[in-house]
């Protein structure tokens, strides 16, 4: 339970940051501004290590927050990622995409996965394996939804994403 306490305080504190960071803050109610949306999602960090505290034994404490310090570092330098504006050799771009989102949402769904695992074993392959299905599932679901963003006409946002590499690749362009 703490754990999975843990997982919901952060996926809300990432939610929460990436709203901020991509310019899709909506003020609803309480949360107003972007700047108080900053200060909950970090609240909710800090309440998502507190939960971790309440974890029986001191070891799977330790081999959990490990899991969860390393993958949020990864998510976080994933976040902040980007693409060089200026044109780019495609396969560049590509390598790029594929390290940020690695970085970013593999990390995450590590995250949750690894995470899982070291609270019920110490197994360090068995937490390995899970961690590595974790990162699998969070890279496939990033490609989804860049996929999604790319159909979604009323959005207007055009970024550099897999599709619009892989597009540009079918075309013969060389740059993007």
């Amino acid at each position: 339970v703490p754990v999975a306490a843990c997982l919901m305080a952060l996926n809300h504190a990432s939610h929460l940051l990436d709203n901020v960071e991509d310019e899709d803050f909506e003020p609803d109610g309480e949360v107003n501004t972007a700047g108080r949306q900053l200060n909950i999602s970090t609240a909710s960090i800090f309440l998502a290590f507190h939960f971790l505290s309440n974890l029986q034994s001191k070891e799977r404490c330790s081999r959990v927050l490990n899991v969860f310090s390393e993958c949020g570092f990864n998510a976080t330098q994933g976040q902040h990622m980007s693409f060089d504006p200026r044109p780019a050799v495609i396969e560049n771009a590509i390598h790029a995409y594929w390290q940020a989102t690695i970085l970013k949402s593999g990390s995450l769904f590590r995250m949750a996965c690894a995470g899982g695992a070291a609270t019920g074993t110490d197994a360090p392959d068995l937490i390995e394996a899970l961690g590595d299905y974790g990162t699998s599932t969070g890279v496939v679901l990033q490609v989804l939804d860049d996929c999604r963003d790319m159909l979604d006409e009323k959005s207007g946002k055009r970024e550099v994403s897999l599709p619009v590499l892989l597009y540009s690749t079918a075309r013969g362009m060389q740059e993007i």
